[in-house]
C-alpha cells in the first residue's frame, strides 16, 4: 500500500476533488444540466459501440471455451463452429426483433407514431434504474419520448446524444 505524505498539496487536491465529485453528483441528481449527459453521450457513445461490438465475440469465445491442448483440426472445427453459431444467433435475432416490430405495429394508434428500433448497450448503476440505447438525435430521438416495446411502456428518454440516449425506465 502506498502512503501519501501529509501535506498541504495533498490536502488541497483531495478537497478539489471532493468538491468536483459533490458537483457532479448534485448536477446529475437535481437533473439541471443534462448537457453532462449529453456531452458524455457524445463522447462516450461510440466508444460503448465500438467496445461491445470488439468484447462480445471475444466473451462469447471464452465463454464456450477455446479448447486447451487441442489439436489444430479440432481448433478449426471449434472456430467454424462459433462462426455457424454466431450466423444462427442473429437470424434468431433477427426474426425475434420481426416478431416485436409487427406486435409494435397492431398497437392503436401506432400510425401516429415512429418507430425507432434500439438495443440496450448500457445499463446504469446504483439505485436509479436508467439503460443506454444505441440511438440518438440522429435518428429523430428527443427527450421526455415514450419508449415503448411489445409489451407495453418501458421508460422516457431523459437525455440525448447523437448516437446514444438515455432511458429511465418504468
Amino acid at each position: 500500500m502506498v502512503s501519501l505524505p501529509d501535506t498541504r498539496r495533498t490536502r488541497v487536491v483531495l478537497v478539489v476533488l471532493l468538491a468536483a465529485a459533490l458537483v457532479l453528483i448534485g448536477a446529475d441528481y437535481l437533473r439541471g444540466p443534462a448537457s453532462l449527459r449529453t456531452i458524455g453521450g457524445t463522447v462516450l457513445g461510440p466508444a460503448e459501440r465500438a467496445v461491445r461490438a470488439v468484447t462480445s465475440p471475444i466473451a462469447g469465445f471464452f465463454e464456450r471455451g477455446a479448447g486447451a491442448g487441442a489439436s489444430q483440426r479440432e481448433l478449426t472445427l471449434q472456430r467454424e463452429l462459433i462462426k455457424l453459431r454466431a450466423k444462427l444467433s442473429s437470424e434468431q435475432l433477427s426474426r425475434r426483433q420481426y416478431g416485436q416490430l409487427a406486435a409494435l405495429l397492431r398497437l392503436p394508434g401506432s400510425r401516429q407514431h415512429r418507430v425507432v428500433g434500439a438495443d440496450v448497450i448500457a445499463v446504469g448503476q446504483g439505485y436509479q434504474r436508467d439503460v443506454t440505447l444505441d440511438v440518438g438525435t440522429r435518428e429523430g430521438v428527443r427527450p421526455r419520448q415514450t419508449v415503448l416495446n411489445a409489451s407495453g411502456l418501458v421508460g422516457t428518454v431523459t437525455s440525448v446524444s447523437a448516437w446514444t440516449c438515455t432511458v429511465r425506465l418504468t
